[in-house]
């Protein structure tokens, strides 16, 4: 849909599971939302328009996924907040976020690590965590819990695989 100059209403649908790349990107319904989070629905599909610097962003309550490459290059993102309803983190959506400090999960442990996390996220990965319980608690996990290793094929997160590694740096 990328360019569909008319395109003013989209509709998705609960069952969609990943939106690709800049599927939304210049149409009309992208280019009259105000500069920041992008969303379609229950998803965010992107960031419009310049982010300043040091930009914490929090996604709203009831959000199910964000999309490929919704926040890759934001190099002045240097958080996130992203509620318990995220079920899915497209490839990429976080790609060459290197300022990306603290990724603020409000849910357990467990619930996040049945969160589908696509290819190609490893700002998201070298991100301290903070799980929040009840919107109050927040328990810390080191980031050396998610160093990756040169060579390496791949890697867990929580004893599930997440991503295959494109490189080392």
């Amino acid at each position: 849909f990328v360019g569909c100059e008319n395109l003013t209403k989209i509709t998705i649908p609960d069952s969609v599971t990943q939106i690709e790349y800049y599927a939304f990107y210049n149409t009309a319904y992208y280019n009259n939302q105000p500069n920041g989070v992008v969303y379609l629905g229950k998803w965010a599909i992107g960031y419009k328009g310049s982010m300043p610097k040091s930009t914490k962003i929090s996604l709203k309550s009831g959000t199910k996924g964000i999309a490929n490459h919704s926040f890759a290059w934001q190099g002045n993102l240097i958080s996130i907040t992203i509620p318990d309803s995220v079920i899915n983190i497209g490839r990429s959506a976080f790609s060459e976020c290197e300022r990306l400090a603290d990724v603020y999960y409000k849910g357990t442990k467990a619930k996040w690590n049945n969160v589908n996390i696509g290819e190609y996220n490893q700002s998201l990965f070298g991100a301290k965590m903070h799980y929040v319980y009840n919107g109050s608690q927040v328990i810390n996990v080191a980031k050396e819990q998610y160093k990756l290793t040169y060579g390496a094929r791949s890697f867990n997160l929580g004893g599930k695989a997440k991503t295959a590694l494109s490189y080392v740096s």
